[in-house]
């Protein structure tokens, strides 16, 4: 399918589609460097002739996939599509059917992507935001768990039932990694989801879908219209069929994909304030886990790195290799993944080469450790370590074990 035309006597400035071709380039293209790649590429395939016309291609196609996305949100966003994932294709199928005046055909056509497995794959995304917090991950699986619930409603036709925990979850989405603002609200209490610099949040994205699903329910219908308010406060009845139940899940994914990297900002400073609280502590929870943890993430992940890393080595030459540090990880290396300058990481290979370990003492004072160790049989054992003191001796002696309660 081609492209629609640009309407006629638009000046292509004030043209909504070139408007938002601008925001798509920012978003991906902040710099503008792809951008003069790109017109390099078809100047230079030009001069070449028939030998540039790979060059001209590939410059053609990106301004072609670019184009069919700036359309899809002007002509469906509108319609109350999520667009950001969707498949190019799709869209620019969508958009011949818009053109043609055809928008029934359009809508099912989107509509039919939605299977289980697409509506699935967004449950997952969603229960995993913020999952590397405790509390944010439990909130999580609890999510996933409804949403799984709506995606097999959605698929056996119980429209009725999905509807209104897609746009639950939406909302809650968006409550909990915006302290506390809405996303289906007009006031001063409505969360802001434009961020010029990612796809899924540029002006014409998701809050141009808020716009769509926030729109006010003055009297009871059965018009079928996108209204959270309409639909959870029983005014809109006509809401329970398949095109809108797969435009609520495609708004739900694009809340998703714009909520990840705040779940991830969420998780870190709720980390950070549980660290603080429990710094200087010497207690211990109910695992028998320290709860002072300053730098145990952080520790945990390259000492686990390191003997991991060794594995490939020993399936080589037989041997653990006794140089891991500095030769193959650098101070620079272990700085890039959270540790100090001044990291302290210490190792040891067994005489016979068959024991690797590695071990730390944190901020908090407390020493972690992980070992590797290859087995007559073949096999990989892992060891862990956590002490007071550095560990005297390799494992399985001198306080290492197959399980450590500061290792989770």
């Amino acid at each position: 399918m081609t492209d629609l035309p640009p309407p006629p006597n638009l000046d292509p400035k004030d043209d909504p589609v070139n408007i938002v071709l601008e925001e798509i380039a920012e978003a991906l293209d902040p710099g503008g460097q792809q951008r003069q790649q790109m017109k390099a590429m078809a100047a230079f395939g030009s001069l070449l002739g028939t030998h540039g016309k790979e060059l001209r291609r590939i410059a053609s196609e990106s301004e072609r996939l670019q184009r069919t996305f700036a359309r899809a949100h002007v002509a469906l966003v509108p319609r109350g599509w999520g667009v950001t994932n969707l498949p190019v294709p799709s869209l620019a199928e969508a958009c011949a059917f818009l053109e043609s005046g055809d928008g029934d055909a359009a809508d099912q056509l989107l509509a039919e992507l939605w299977d289980e497995q697409r509506s699935n794959r967004v449950a997952r995304r969603a229960g995993a935001i913020g999952s590397a917090d405790p509390e944010l991950k439990q909130i999580g699986f609890h999510r996933r768990r409804l949403l799984k619930k709506a995606a097999a409603h959605h698929a056996v036709g119980a429209y009725e039932a999905s509807v209104p925990i897609v746009l639950a979850q939406a909302e809650g989405i968006v409550t909990d990694v915006s302290e506390g603002k809405l996303f289906f609200s007009k006031s001063p209490k409505r969360a802001d989801v434009v961020d010029p610099g990612r796809l899924a949040s540029i002006a014409s994205g998701l809050e141009a879908l808020r716009a769509v699903f926030s729109a006010n329910a003055g009297t009871t219908e059965t018009s079928g219209r996108l209204s959270r308010h309409g639909i959870l406060h029983g005014r809109e009845l006509g809401y329970d069929t398949e095109i809108q139940s797969a435009k609520c899940w495609s708004l739900l994914d694009v809340v998703v994909e714009w909520a990840q990297p705040a779940g991830r900002e969420l998780a870190e400073a709720k980390r950070r304030t549980r660290l603080d609280a429990h710094a200087g502590s010497n207690a211990v929870d109910g695992d028998g886990a320290r709860v002072d943890r300053r730098e145990f993430s952080e520790t945990r992940t390259v000492l686990g790195l390191l003997c991991t890393s060794q594995m490939p080595r020993h399936a080589q030459y037989g041997r653990f290799r006794d140089d891991l540090v500095p030769a193959v990880y650098s101070t620079a290396s272990l700085v890039k993944r959270g540790l100090p300058e001044d990291h302290g990481v210490r190792t040891a290979t067994a005489a016979d080469g068959q024991i690797f370990t590695a071990w730390r003492r944190t901020i908090t004072g407390w020493v972690l450790g992980s070992g590797i160790q290859h087995t007559g049989d073949g096999r990989f054992l892992e060891w862990r370590y956590g002490g007071p003191s550095e560990p005297m001796n390799q494992p399985p002696g001198g306080g290492w074990a197959e399980h450590h309660p500061d290792w989770p």
